[in-house]
């Protein structure tokens, strides 16, 4: 099941405070391919912010949101699934963090993203299968992204086997 409760205005402007439980829920109904069998919750609140001033007619305003996923459990295509997560967005200027485990793969992200990135990925080891369909290899490591979003510095140690992405 996906019990959804909460409110959501579409006008004046977009405008929403929803949380979702799932108890056994198959994402499988709307995604095909993605079968499964999920517990957990999640919750989102945000909205649509007004142009800024000066702004020609019909501009759409930024938006701020939130999402909070304090645990998702169950399995996803056949594999154990437990990840958690929570996540900022104003403007452009985001932040969040992310702990996933599919299967074989775990990955364990945090960081920034705006005028300015700061982002701190942990892949120990990701199996490029648990993740998408049609997909092999593995991938392992430490990936740094820091500095301005136009110019970042990427620092990356990884180390891949068998790696392959579609054909």
């Amino acid at each position: 099941s996906l019990d959804v409760t909460g409110q959501v205005a579409w006008a004046p402007q977009l405008d929403w405070d929803v949380a979702a439980k799932l108890a056994g829920f198959d994402p499988g109904y709307f995604a095909p391919g993605w079968d499964g069998k999920l517990s957990g919750s999640f919750a989102s609140k945000g909205r649509q912010l007004p142009p800024p001033a000066g702004s020609p007619a019909g501009t759409a305003g930024s938006y701020e949101a939130t999402v909070d996923v304090p645990g998702i459990k169950g399995t996803l295509r056949k594999r154990a699934l437990d990840a958690q997560g929570r996540f900022a967005l104003r403007g452009e200027q985001g932040e969040g963090n992310l702990r996933l485990a599919l299967g074989n793969s775990r990955l364990t992200a945090k960081g920034s993203v705006g005028d300015r990135l700061d982002i701190d990925a942990q892949l120990e080891p990701v199996q490029l299968a648990d993740l998408l369909p049609n997909n092999t290899g593995s991938l392992r490591g430490h990936v740094l992204i820091k500095g301005a979003r136009t110019a970042p510095d990427i620092t990356a140690d990884l180390v891949g086997s068998g790696l392959r992405w579609d054909d």
